[in-house]
Protein backbone atom coordinates (compact mmCIF):
# COMPACT_ATOMS: atom_id res chain seq x y z
CA UNK A 1 0.00 0.00 0.00
CA UNK A 2 1.35 3.47 -0.91
CA UNK A 3 0.75 6.56 1.59
CA UNK A 4 -1.20 9.00 -0.52
CA UNK A 5 1.49 11.77 -0.24
CA UNK A 6 4.32 9.24 1.38
CA UNK A 7 3.92 7.34 -1.65
CA UNK A 8 5.97 4.95 0.54
CA UNK A 9 4.76 1.32 2.67
CA UNK A 10 4.05 1.93 6.13
CA UNK A 11 6.40 -0.57 7.86
CA UNK A 12 5.65 0.10 11.82
CA UNK A 13 2.98 -2.23 13.22
CA UNK A 14 3.03 -2.01 16.88
CA UNK A 15 0.60 -2.55 19.40
CA UNK A 16 -1.67 0.46 21.09
CA UNK A 17 -4.42 1.34 22.90
CA UNK A 18 -5.90 5.55 23.23
CA UNK A 19 -8.43 7.60 23.68
CA UNK A 20 -10.87 7.60 20.39
CA UNK A 21 -14.20 7.56 21.45
CA UNK A 22 -18.07 7.20 20.19
CA UNK A 23 -19.88 9.34 22.70
CA UNK A 24 -22.65 6.59 24.53
CA UNK A 25 -22.82 3.88 21.99
CA UNK A 26 -22.44 1.03 22.32
CA UNK A 27 -20.67 -0.57 19.03
CA UNK A 28 -22.89 -3.90 18.14
CA UNK A 29 -23.50 -4.80 14.90
CA UNK A 30 -26.34 -6.40 13.01
CA UNK A 31 -25.21 -6.16 9.46
CA UNK A 32 -22.92 -9.42 9.22
CA UNK A 33 -21.80 -7.37 5.44
CA UNK A 34 -19.70 -5.09 7.29
CA UNK A 35 -18.39 -4.82 11.02
CA UNK A 36 -18.04 -1.91 13.13
CA UNK A 37 -14.66 -0.46 13.22
CA UNK A 38 -13.33 1.21 16.35
CA UNK A 39 -9.85 3.47 16.53
CA UNK A 40 -8.11 4.05 19.54
CA UNK A 41 -4.75 7.10 18.95
CA UNK A 42 -2.38 7.84 20.95
CA UNK A 43 -3.29 11.37 21.25
CA UNK A 44 -5.36 14.36 19.80
CA UNK A 45 -2.40 16.34 18.61
CA UNK A 46 0.45 15.87 16.47
CA UNK A 47 3.48 17.47 14.88
CA UNK A 48 3.66 17.69 11.03
CA UNK A 49 6.58 14.90 10.62
CA UNK A 50 4.99 12.78 13.15
CA UNK A 51 3.53 9.46 13.55
CA UNK A 52 -0.07 8.81 14.48
CA UNK A 53 0.09 5.35 16.32
CA UNK A 54 -3.34 3.65 16.58
CA UNK A 55 -4.86 0.24 17.85
CA UNK A 56 -8.21 -0.99 15.58
CA UNK A 57 -10.98 -3.02 16.92
CA UNK A 58 -13.58 -4.38 14.49
CA UNK A 59 -16.04 -4.94 17.15
CA UNK A 60 -19.06 -7.44 16.88
CA UNK A 61 -18.89 -8.87 13.25
CA UNK A 62 -21.15 -11.87 13.28
CA UNK A 63 -19.46 -13.75 10.02
CA UNK A 64 -15.86 -15.16 9.95
CA UNK A 65 -14.46 -12.96 7.58
CA UNK A 66 -11.94 -10.99 10.09
CA UNK A 67 -11.40 -14.20 11.91
CA UNK A 68 -9.50 -15.91 8.52
CA UNK A 69 -7.70 -12.61 7.90
CA UNK A 70 -10.05 -12.10 4.46
CA UNK A 71 -10.45 -8.49 5.08
CA UNK A 72 -8.57 -5.54 5.62
CA UNK A 73 -8.54 -2.31 7.52
CA UNK A 74 -8.43 0.84 5.59
CA UNK A 75 -7.36 3.89 7.61
CA UNK A 76 -6.76 7.57 5.64
CA UNK A 77 -6.18 10.81 6.96
CA UNK A 78 -8.43 13.32 5.24
CA UNK A 79 -8.34 17.34 5.42
CA UNK A 80 -11.12 20.18 5.17
CA UNK A 81 -10.85 19.67 0.98
CA UNK A 82 -11.57 15.89 1.46
CA UNK A 83 -7.49 15.45 0.35
CA UNK A 84 -6.62 12.11 1.76
CA UNK A 85 -3.04 13.55 2.83
CA UNK A 86 -1.78 10.35 4.56
CA UNK A 87 -3.15 6.67 4.62
CA UNK A 88 -2.24 3.29 5.13
CA UNK A 89 -4.14 -0.46 4.69
CA UNK A 90 -2.90 -3.29 7.03
CA UNK A 91 -4.52 -6.98 7.31
CA UNK A 92 -7.29 -7.98 9.92
CA UNK A 93 -6.44 -10.57 11.61
CA UNK A 94 -8.74 -11.80 14.50
CA UNK A 95 -11.22 -8.55 15.37
CA UNK A 96 -8.14 -6.46 16.03
CA UNK A 97 -5.43 -5.20 14.21
CA UNK A 98 -2.43 -1.85 15.01
CA UNK A 99 -0.03 0.10 12.79
CA UNK A 100 0.70 3.91 12.57
CA UNK A 101 0.48 6.91 10.03
CA UNK A 102 3.47 8.75 9.21
CA UNK A 103 2.91 12.26 8.44
CA UNK A 104 4.30 14.28 6.19
CA UNK A 105 6.58 16.95 7.36
CA UNK A 106 5.33 19.52 4.94
CA UNK A 107 1.65 18.92 6.16
CA UNK A 108 0.13 22.63 7.14
CA UNK A 109 -0.93 22.79 10.69
CA UNK A 110 -5.32 22.70 11.28
CA UNK A 111 -7.75 20.42 11.71
CA UNK A 112 -8.05 16.84 9.95
CA UNK A 113 -10.29 13.63 10.33
CA UNK A 114 -8.91 10.24 11.17
CA UNK A 115 -11.22 8.26 8.86
CA UNK A 116 -11.34 4.37 9.36
CA UNK A 117 -13.01 0.97 8.36
CA UNK A 118 -12.72 -2.55 7.07
CA UNK A 119 -12.03 -3.07 2.97
CA UNK A 120 -16.12 -4.24 2.88
CA UNK A 121 -16.82 -0.95 4.13
CA UNK A 122 -15.11 1.13 1.67
CA UNK A 123 -17.95 2.96 0.30
CA UNK A 124 -20.41 2.79 2.88
CA UNK A 125 -22.57 5.86 4.53
CA UNK A 126 -19.95 7.63 6.78
CA UNK A 127 -22.27 6.40 10.22
CA UNK A 128 -20.60 2.96 9.53
CA UNK A 129 -17.02 4.41 9.30
CA UNK A 130 -15.28 5.53 12.48
CA UNK A 131 -14.24 9.68 12.08
CA UNK A 132 -12.38 11.28 14.55
CA UNK A 133 -10.86 15.04 14.42
CA UNK A 134 -7.34 15.28 15.27
CA UNK A 135 -5.26 18.76 15.33
CA UNK A 136 -1.70 18.99 13.52
CA UNK A 137 0.58 21.44 14.44
CA UNK A 138 3.67 22.79 12.95
CA UNK A 139 6.52 22.13 14.98
CA UNK A 140 8.47 25.25 13.80
CA UNK A 141 5.86 27.57 14.63
CA UNK A 142 5.30 28.81 18.38
CA UNK A 143 2.74 27.95 20.35
CA UNK A 144 1.13 31.35 20.93
CA UNK A 145 -2.17 31.43 20.30
CA UNK A 146 -5.09 33.70 20.96
CA UNK A 147 -8.78 33.19 22.36
CA UNK A 148 -11.71 34.68 21.50
CA UNK A 149 -14.43 34.90 23.75
CA UNK A 150 -17.96 36.58 22.88
CA UNK A 151 -20.29 38.27 25.28
CA UNK A 152 -23.60 38.02 23.78
CA UNK A 153 -24.64 34.24 22.81
CA UNK A 154 -26.79 35.67 19.57
CA UNK A 155 -25.82 38.36 17.09
CA UNK A 156 -28.08 40.64 15.43
CA UNK A 157 -27.73 43.58 12.39
CA UNK A 158 -26.71 46.48 14.26
CA UNK A 159 -25.22 45.07 17.62
CA UNK A 160 -21.84 46.15 18.55
CA UNK A 161 -19.22 43.04 18.44
CA UNK A 162 -16.97 43.34 21.56
CA UNK A 163 -15.14 40.33 21.59
CA UNK A 164 -12.78 39.86 24.51
CA UNK A 165 -9.56 38.91 23.08
CA UNK A 166 -6.56 37.07 25.50
CA UNK A 167 -3.33 36.85 23.35
CA UNK A 168 -0.65 34.21 25.20
CA UNK A 169 2.49 32.78 23.99
CA UNK A 170 3.72 29.37 24.20
CA UNK A 171 4.80 29.43 27.83
CA UNK A 172 0.56 29.87 28.02
CA UNK A 173 1.05 33.26 29.94
CA UNK A 174 -0.48 36.81 28.66
CA UNK A 175 1.61 38.38 26.62
CA UNK A 176 1.49 41.71 24.43
CA UNK A 177 0.69 41.65 20.73
CA UNK A 178 0.16 43.96 18.10
CA UNK A 179 -2.76 42.57 15.90
CA UNK A 180 -5.28 43.12 13.36
CA UNK A 181 -9.11 42.38 13.49
CA UNK A 182 -11.76 41.90 11.13
CA UNK A 183 -15.17 41.22 9.84
CA UNK A 184 -15.98 38.88 6.97
CA UNK A 185 -19.16 37.90 5.03
CA UNK A 186 -19.56 35.51 2.27
CA UNK A 187 -18.82 38.26 -0.11
CA UNK A 188 -15.67 39.87 1.70
CA UNK A 189 -14.09 41.91 4.49
CA UNK A 190 -16.55 44.32 5.75
CA UNK A 191 -14.44 46.34 8.21
CA UNK A 192 -11.10 46.03 8.99
CA UNK A 193 -8.74 47.68 12.21
CA UNK A 194 -5.70 47.62 13.72
CA UNK A 195 -4.95 47.51 17.62
CA UNK A 196 -2.36 46.27 20.90
CA UNK A 197 -3.02 44.15 23.88
CA UNK A 198 -1.37 45.14 26.68
CA UNK A 199 1.27 43.13 28.94
CA UNK A 200 -1.71 41.82 30.25
CA UNK A 201 -2.69 39.64 27.08
CA UNK A 202 -6.04 41.42 26.56
CA UNK A 203 -7.88 43.76 24.34
CA UNK A 204 -11.92 44.24 23.00
CA UNK A 205 -12.86 44.76 19.82
CA UNK A 206 -15.45 47.16 18.42
CA UNK A 207 -17.45 46.41 15.77
CA UNK A 208 -20.88 47.73 14.51
CA UNK A 209 -22.76 44.71 12.96
CA UNK A 210 -24.17 45.73 9.49
CA UNK A 211 -27.31 44.71 8.17
CA UNK A 212 -26.84 40.86 7.00
CA UNK A 213 -29.38 38.57 5.10
CA UNK A 214 -30.74 35.95 6.64
CA UNK A 215 -28.39 32.63 6.29
CA UNK A 216 -25.27 35.15 6.40
CA UNK A 217 -22.36 34.08 8.33
CA UNK A 218 -20.36 36.80 9.64
CA UNK A 219 -16.48 35.78 10.93
CA UNK A 220 -14.21 37.67 13.01
CA UNK A 221 -10.48 37.08 12.09
CA UNK A 222 -7.69 38.02 13.98
CA UNK A 223 -4.59 38.04 12.39
CA UNK A 224 -1.20 39.17 14.57
CA UNK A 225 2.40 38.75 16.65
CA UNK A 226 3.14 37.49 19.81
CA UNK A 227 6.60 37.78 20.34
CA UNK A 228 7.65 37.77 16.61
CA UNK A 229 4.89 34.31 16.52
CA UNK A 230 2.52 34.85 13.84
CA UNK A 231 -0.87 34.27 14.98
CA UNK A 232 -4.07 33.46 12.68
CA UNK A 233 -7.29 32.75 14.34
CA UNK A 234 -11.61 33.00 13.76
CA UNK A 235 -14.72 32.85 14.99
CA UNK A 236 -18.17 32.51 13.92
CA UNK A 237 -20.70 34.74 15.26
CA UNK A 238 -23.83 32.97 16.14
CA UNK A 239 -26.92 34.03 14.82
CA UNK A 240 -30.56 33.55 15.17
CA UNK A 241 -30.15 31.39 11.99
CA UNK A 242 -26.80 29.24 13.01
CA UNK A 243 -27.47 28.74 16.31
CA UNK A 244 -28.86 25.81 18.06
CA UNK A 245 -30.83 27.25 20.77
CA UNK A 246 -29.82 24.02 23.00
CA UNK A 247 -26.84 24.98 22.81
CA UNK A 248 -24.25 27.53 23.68
CA UNK A 249 -21.15 27.43 21.39
CA UNK A 250 -19.24 30.32 23.92
CA UNK A 251 -18.31 27.14 25.63
CA UNK A 252 -17.17 23.82 24.90
CA UNK A 253 -20.00 21.76 25.14
CA UNK A 254 -20.67 18.97 27.54
CA UNK A 255 -20.43 15.60 26.20
CA UNK A 256 -23.27 12.69 25.99
CA UNK A 257 -22.77 10.26 29.40
CA UNK A 258 -19.79 7.76 28.73
CA UNK A 259 -20.56 3.97 28.63
CA UNK A 260 -17.82 3.84 31.25
CA UNK A 261 -17.25 5.87 34.47
CA UNK A 262 -13.75 6.38 34.50
CA UNK A 263 -11.42 8.05 37.16
CA UNK A 264 -7.67 8.90 37.03
CA UNK A 265 -5.75 9.92 39.70
CA UNK A 266 -2.05 10.99 39.87
CA UNK A 267 0.29 11.12 43.27
CA UNK A 268 0.91 15.30 42.49
CA UNK A 269 -0.83 17.98 40.52
CA UNK A 270 3.05 19.58 40.03
CA UNK A 271 5.98 17.16 39.53
CA UNK A 272 10.07 18.48 39.08
CA UNK A 273 12.18 17.54 35.83
CA UNK A 274 12.15 13.83 35.46
CA UNK A 275 10.33 13.14 38.52
CA UNK A 276 8.52 9.73 38.71
CA UNK A 277 4.75 10.43 37.84
CA UNK A 278 2.57 7.52 39.55
CA UNK A 279 -1.72 7.03 39.82
CA UNK A 280 -4.65 5.01 39.70
CA UNK A 281 -7.47 4.07 37.48
CA UNK A 282 -10.62 2.96 38.26
CA UNK A 283 -13.51 1.93 36.07
CA UNK A 284 -16.88 1.21 36.08
CA UNK A 285 -19.75 1.16 34.39
CA UNK A 286 -23.35 3.09 34.50
CA UNK A 287 -24.62 1.17 37.39
CA UNK A 288 -21.31 1.75 39.22
CA UNK A 289 -20.62 -1.42 39.25
CA UNK A 290 -16.88 -2.22 38.73
CA UNK A 291 -15.94 -3.60 35.21
CA UNK A 292 -12.59 -5.16 33.03
CA UNK A 293 -11.54 -2.92 30.67
CA UNK A 294 -8.62 -2.83 27.99
CA UNK A 295 -7.07 0.38 28.73
CA UNK A 296 -4.32 3.01 26.81
CA UNK A 297 -2.91 5.47 28.89
CA UNK A 298 -0.81 8.36 27.21
CA UNK A 299 1.22 11.44 28.46
CA UNK A 300 1.57 14.29 26.05
CA UNK A 301 3.09 17.72 26.15
CA UNK A 302 1.46 18.77 22.80
CA UNK A 303 -2.02 19.64 23.60
CA UNK A 304 -4.86 20.58 21.11
CA UNK A 305 -4.70 24.95 20.68
CA UNK A 306 -8.06 24.93 19.42
CA UNK A 307 -10.24 22.06 18.71
CA UNK A 308 -11.79 20.87 22.44
CA UNK A 309 -10.06 17.48 23.99
CA UNK A 310 -11.02 14.01 23.43
CA UNK A 311 -15.13 13.94 24.29
CA UNK A 312 -15.83 16.56 21.34
CA UNK A 313 -13.81 15.36 18.37
CA UNK A 314 -15.46 12.00 17.15
CA UNK A 315 -17.94 12.93 14.54
CA UNK A 316 -20.31 10.12 13.97
CA UNK A 317 -24.06 10.40 12.25
CA UNK A 318 -25.97 11.45 14.93
CA UNK A 319 -24.18 14.82 15.68
CA UNK A 320 -23.89 15.08 12.51
CA UNK A 321 -27.38 15.03 12.00
CA UNK A 322 -27.79 17.49 15.22
CA UNK A 323 -25.33 20.01 13.03
CA UNK A 324 -27.31 19.83 9.97
CA UNK A 325 -27.46 23.76 10.12
CA UNK A 326 -23.87 24.20 9.10
CA UNK A 327 -24.22 21.70 6.21
CA UNK A 328 -25.59 22.78 2.59
CA UNK A 329 -28.60 20.80 1.28
CA UNK A 330 -26.65 18.60 -0.52
CA UNK A 331 -24.14 17.46 2.12
CA UNK A 332 -26.99 17.30 4.92
CA UNK A 333 -29.51 15.58 2.48
CA UNK A 334 -26.97 12.64 1.61
CA UNK A 335 -26.00 12.13 5.28
CA UNK A 336 -30.20 11.70 5.46
CA UNK A 337 -30.26 8.91 3.28
CA UNK A 338 -27.92 7.31 5.60
CA UNK A 339 -28.27 3.76 5.20
CA UNK A 340 -29.60 3.49 1.92
CA UNK A 341 -26.88 2.86 -1.66
CA UNK A 342 -25.99 6.48 -1.60
CA UNK A 343 -22.30 6.52 -0.84
CA UNK A 344 -22.14 3.63 -3.50
CA UNK A 345 -22.77 5.12 -5.60
CA UNK A 346 -21.96 8.76 -4.99
CA UNK A 347 -19.38 10.51 -6.87
CA UNK A 348 -16.44 7.98 -7.40
CA UNK A 349 -14.10 10.75 -8.64
CA UNK A 350 -10.16 9.47 -8.92
CA UNK A 351 -8.01 12.03 -7.51
CA UNK A 352 -5.20 9.68 -8.17
CA UNK A 353 -5.17 5.86 -8.44
CA UNK A 354 -3.70 6.00 -4.25
CA UNK A 355 -6.91 6.87 -2.84
CA UNK A 356 -8.19 4.70 -0.09
CA UNK A 357 -11.18 6.19 0.80
CA UNK A 358 -14.32 6.90 -2.03
CA UNK A 359 -13.42 10.85 -2.68
CA UNK A 360 -16.74 11.35 -2.57
CA UNK A 361 -17.37 10.13 1.08
CA UNK A 362 -13.76 12.13 1.39
CA UNK A 363 -15.27 15.22 0.30
CA UNK A 364 -18.25 15.04 2.56
CA UNK A 365 -16.27 14.11 6.02
CA UNK A 366 -14.05 17.64 5.07
CA UNK A 367 -17.05 19.42 4.45
CA UNK A 368 -18.04 17.99 7.70
CA UNK A 369 -14.60 18.60 9.46
CA UNK A 370 -15.13 22.01 8.63
CA UNK A 371 -18.45 22.69 10.01
CA UNK A 372 -17.61 21.09 12.89
CA UNK A 373 -13.43 22.78 13.30
CA UNK A 374 -16.01 26.38 12.22
CA UNK A 375 -18.87 25.72 15.06
CA UNK A 376 -20.94 29.23 15.89
CA UNK A 377 -19.40 31.06 19.15
CA UNK A 378 -16.10 28.42 18.70
CA UNK A 379 -12.41 29.84 18.17
CA UNK A 380 -10.68 27.91 15.80
CA UNK A 381 -7.02 28.30 13.96
CA UNK A 382 -7.42 29.84 10.25
CA UNK A 383 -4.81 27.67 8.52
CA UNK A 384 -3.17 27.74 4.67
CA UNK A 385 -4.49 24.37 2.84
CA UNK A 386 -2.67 21.78 1.66
CA UNK A 387 -1.67 22.14 -1.70
CA UNK A 388 -0.28 18.34 -2.81
CA UNK A 389 1.89 18.50 -5.68
CA UNK A 390 4.01 21.37 -3.43
CA UNK A 391 4.16 18.86 -0.52
CA UNK A 392 5.16 16.12 -3.02
CA UNK A 393 7.56 18.15 -4.78
CA UNK A 394 9.30 19.48 -1.64
CA UNK A 395 9.54 15.46 -0.64
CA UNK A 396 11.25 14.78 -3.73
CA UNK A 397 12.96 17.50 -3.24
CA UNK A 398 14.67 16.64 0.40
CA UNK A 399 14.77 12.94 -0.52
CA UNK A 400 17.07 14.33 -3.11
CA UNK A 401 19.20 16.33 -1.48
CA UNK A 402 20.26 13.26 1.30
CA UNK A 403 20.95 11.18 -1.17
CA UNK A 404 24.68 12.02 -2.63
CA UNK A 405 24.96 8.24 -3.79
CA UNK A 406 28.05 6.69 -5.03
CA UNK A 407 30.03 5.92 -8.29
CA UNK A 408 29.68 2.21 -9.80
CA UNK A 409 33.30 1.82 -9.58
CA UNK A 410 33.30 2.00 -6.05
CA UNK A 411 33.42 -0.68 -3.19
CA UNK A 412 31.12 -1.13 -0.53
CA UNK A 413 33.95 -2.17 1.67
CA UNK A 414 36.00 0.72 1.02
CA UNK A 415 33.58 2.91 1.31
CA UNK A 416 33.13 1.52 4.69
CA UNK A 417 36.76 1.25 5.51
CA UNK A 418 37.35 5.01 4.74
CA UNK A 419 35.03 6.30 7.14
CA UNK A 420 36.08 3.63 9.79
CA UNK A 421 38.94 1.36 9.66
CA UNK A 422 37.99 -2.66 10.19
CA UNK A 423 39.00 -6.04 9.68
CA UNK A 424 37.14 -8.71 8.10
CA UNK A 425 36.36 -11.91 10.36
CA UNK A 426 35.29 -14.73 9.94
CA UNK A 427 33.24 -12.47 7.33
CA UNK A 428 32.20 -10.04 10.03
CA UNK A 429 33.39 -6.45 10.15
CA UNK A 430 35.47 -5.88 13.47
CA UNK A 431 36.20 -2.22 14.01
CA UNK A 432 39.72 -1.46 14.92
CA UNK A 433 40.54 -0.53 19.03
CA UNK A 434 36.79 -2.18 20.06
CA UNK A 435 38.00 -4.89 21.42
CA UNK A 436 37.32 -6.86 18.56
CA UNK A 437 38.79 -10.27 19.65
CA UNK A 438 37.03 -9.78 22.99
CA UNK A 439 34.31 -11.90 24.69
CA UNK A 440 31.93 -9.23 24.75
CA UNK A 441 32.47 -8.48 20.72
CA UNK A 442 32.67 -11.88 18.51
CA UNK A 443 29.44 -11.03 16.59
CA UNK A 444 31.17 -8.23 14.58
CA UNK A 445 29.40 -5.19 13.49
CA UNK A 446 25.30 -4.99 13.42
CA UNK A 447 24.79 -4.67 9.67
CA UNK A 448 21.30 -2.45 9.19
CA UNK A 449 19.93 -1.57 5.56
CA UNK A 450 16.86 0.91 5.59
CA UNK A 451 16.15 0.74 9.57
CA UNK A 452 16.48 -3.15 9.23
CA UNK A 453 18.67 -5.07 11.39
CA UNK A 454 19.73 -7.67 8.96
CA UNK A 455 22.59 -9.63 11.29
CA UNK A 456 26.55 -9.23 11.17
CA UNK A 457 27.18 -11.21 8.14
CA UNK A 458 28.90 -9.11 5.71
CA UNK A 459 28.37 -10.90 2.80
CA UNK A 460 25.19 -9.40 2.28
CA UNK A 461 26.67 -6.27 1.32
CA UNK A 462 27.92 -7.88 -1.57
CA UNK A 463 24.36 -7.94 -3.22
CA UNK A 464 23.41 -4.14 -3.20
CA UNK A 465 24.49 -2.39 -6.26
CA UNK A 466 26.75 0.55 -4.86
CA UNK A 467 25.06 2.81 -7.43
CA UNK A 468 21.61 1.97 -5.50
CA UNK A 469 23.12 3.42 -1.67
CA UNK A 470 22.52 7.13 -0.95
CA UNK A 471 23.98 6.93 2.16
CA UNK A 472 26.61 4.89 4.44
CA UNK A 473 27.57 5.48 8.17
CA UNK A 474 29.75 3.39 10.39
CA UNK A 475 30.22 3.43 14.13
CA UNK A 476 30.94 2.60 17.56
CA UNK A 477 28.90 4.86 20.23
CA UNK A 478 27.38 3.28 22.52
CA UNK A 479 24.15 5.59 22.58
CA UNK A 480 23.93 4.25 18.63
CA UNK A 481 24.39 0.82 19.08
CA UNK A 482 21.41 1.20 21.50
CA UNK A 483 19.10 2.28 19.43
CA UNK A 484 18.90 -1.46 17.61
CA UNK A 485 19.61 -3.28 20.68
CA UNK A 486 23.08 -4.01 19.66
CA UNK A 487 25.53 -3.58 22.75
CA UNK A 488 27.37 -7.03 22.25
CA UNK A 489 28.20 -5.75 18.98
CA UNK A 490 31.42 -4.38 17.69
CA UNK A 491 29.93 -1.33 15.84
CA UNK A 492 27.51 -0.46 13.65
CA UNK A 493 26.76 -0.26 9.91
CA UNK A 494 23.71 1.49 8.48
CA UNK A 495 23.13 1.67 4.35
CA UNK A 496 20.59 4.08 3.39
CA UNK A 497 19.48 3.08 -0.05
CA UNK A 498 17.84 5.40 -2.68
CA UNK A 499 14.56 4.34 -2.54
CA UNK A 500 14.69 3.90 1.55
CA UNK A 501 13.89 5.51 4.67
CA UNK A 502 16.38 7.23 6.61
CA UNK A 503 16.01 5.19 9.84
CA UNK A 504 18.55 7.02 11.62
CA UNK A 505 17.61 10.12 11.07
CA UNK A 506 14.23 9.46 12.56
CA UNK A 507 15.51 7.78 15.24
CA UNK A 508 17.61 10.58 16.19
CA UNK A 509 14.14 12.83 16.07
CA UNK A 510 12.52 10.25 17.93
CA UNK A 511 15.04 11.02 20.89
CA UNK A 512 14.45 14.40 20.54
CA UNK A 513 10.61 14.29 20.47
CA UNK A 514 9.33 15.43 23.58
CA UNK A 515 5.79 15.24 22.55
CA UNK A 516 5.18 12.42 24.17
CA UNK A 517 5.86 11.35 27.41
CA UNK A 518 4.40 8.13 28.07
CA UNK A 519 2.18 5.58 26.25
CA UNK A 520 1.13 2.30 27.57
CA UNK A 521 -1.50 0.28 25.60
CA UNK A 522 -1.85 -2.91 26.93
CA UNK A 523 -2.50 -1.91 30.63
CA UNK A 524 -6.18 -3.45 32.21
CA UNK A 525 -8.37 -3.72 35.17
CA UNK A 526 -8.28 -6.09 37.79
CA UNK A 527 -11.52 -7.35 39.14
CA UNK A 528 -12.10 -4.82 41.36
CA UNK A 529 -11.87 -2.54 38.25
CA UNK A 530 -8.53 -0.87 38.89
CA UNK A 531 -5.24 -0.41 37.44
CA UNK A 532 -2.17 1.42 38.37
CA UNK A 533 0.92 2.93 36.16
CA UNK A 534 3.93 4.99 36.24
CA UNK A 535 6.39 6.62 34.50
CA UNK A 536 8.95 9.46 34.62
CA UNK A 537 8.53 13.24 33.09
CA UNK A 538 10.72 14.28 30.62
CA UNK A 539 13.96 16.62 31.92
CA UNK A 540 12.16 19.66 31.04
CA UNK A 541 9.18 22.49 32.30
CA UNK A 542 5.83 22.22 30.55
CA UNK A 543 2.12 21.35 30.89
CA UNK A 544 1.14 17.79 30.66
CA UNK A 545 -2.40 16.00 29.25
CA UNK A 546 -2.41 12.30 30.87
CA UNK A 547 -5.50 10.79 29.18
CA UNK A 548 -7.04 7.20 29.83
CA UNK A 549 -9.45 5.39 27.34
CA UNK A 550 -11.23 2.16 28.32
CA UNK A 551 -12.99 -0.08 25.70
CA UNK A 552 -15.07 -3.75 27.00
CA UNK A 553 -15.35 -6.92 25.28
CA UNK A 554 -18.75 -5.55 24.46
CA UNK A 555 -18.07 -2.71 22.90
CA UNK A 556 -18.49 -0.17 25.80
CA UNK A 557 -16.16 2.95 25.91
CA UNK A 558 -15.07 5.58 27.88
CA UNK A 559 -12.26 8.57 28.24
CA UNK A 560 -11.27 10.39 30.87
CA UNK A 561 -8.27 13.57 30.92
CA UNK A 562 -6.71 15.67 33.58
CA UNK A 563 -3.97 17.74 33.57
CA UNK A 564 -0.91 18.94 35.75
CA UNK A 565 2.23 21.09 35.12
CA UNK A 566 6.22 20.16 35.38
CA UNK A 567 8.18 22.98 36.50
Amino acid sequence: MKNSIQGKTLASVILFFSFGLIQGQNLNVKDPSTGSVYIQTDRSAYNSGGTIRFDAFILNDLSDTYKSGKDSLIVALIDENGLEVASETLPVAGFSTQGSLELSKFLNAGNYVLVAGTGKMKNVSPDRLFSRILEIHDPKASSAKVSISLPDRIYKPGDNLKADLLFTDKKDEPAQASFTYSLSDSKGTITKEKAKAGKDGHSVTDINLPEFQQGETLTLYISGSVKGADINAGIVLPTAQNNDEEKNYSTPQASAPDNLAIVLTTDRTEYRKSEEVTGNITVTGSDGKPLFANLSIGASGLNPKYFPLAKDNIITCSNLLSHDKGLDVTWSGILGQKGSSTFQSFRNIKRDNQALINPGIAEYLGKALATFSHLPGHCFANEEKNDIKKIERKQAAELKAGQTGYSADRDIFDIINRIRPFQLVDNKIMFSNVGNYSVNFQGGALIVIDGVKRGTDASILKNIPVTDIARVTATTSPSELQRYSAMNSSGLVEIVTKKGTDAAAKAAAAKKNTDILFWKPELSTDTSGKATFSYRNKDEAQDVSLTVEGITADGLTGTTTIHYKVK
